[in-house]
């Protein structure tokens, strides 16, 4: 009455299920998406503390290239929002951590 399925070519077995993600990595990914939607309507303090507070953990985490992108972020809104020197301060720390980044990397390609 029921045939079994034949797994074959372009059959996976197991199926795929979706990837289980811990809470706080589901919170991280809504409250960039709440940034971002933020950053677009244009209320740049309450997306620059969402990208600061992200990149703090972030960093927390061993994650320095996100970290430095959240960071620049972060900054752009300060300043979008009328906060420059917040803002700049931001920004020059996202930059110094991708600039110890790609120092890091390079180094390692040397050797």
């Amino acid at each position: 009455m029921f045939r079994r399925r034949r797994v074959g070519i372009g059959h996976v077995w197991p199926p795929l299920r979706p990837w289980v993600r811990s809470p706080l990595e589901a919170n991280a990914r809504q409250d960039l998406q709440r940034a971002n939607r933020l950053m677009v309507i244009g209320d740049f303090t309450n997306a620059a503390v969402l990208y600061d507070k992200l990149a703090g953990i972030v960093h927390d985490f061993g994650r320095p290239w996100q970290a430095a992108h959240l960071y620049v972020q972060a900054g752009r809104a300060r300043v979008f929002a009328g906060q420059a020197k917040p803002g700049l301060d931001l920004l020059e720390q996202g930059l110094s951590t991708l600039l110890c980044m790609i120092s890091q990397n390079q180094k390692s390609l040397d050797d």
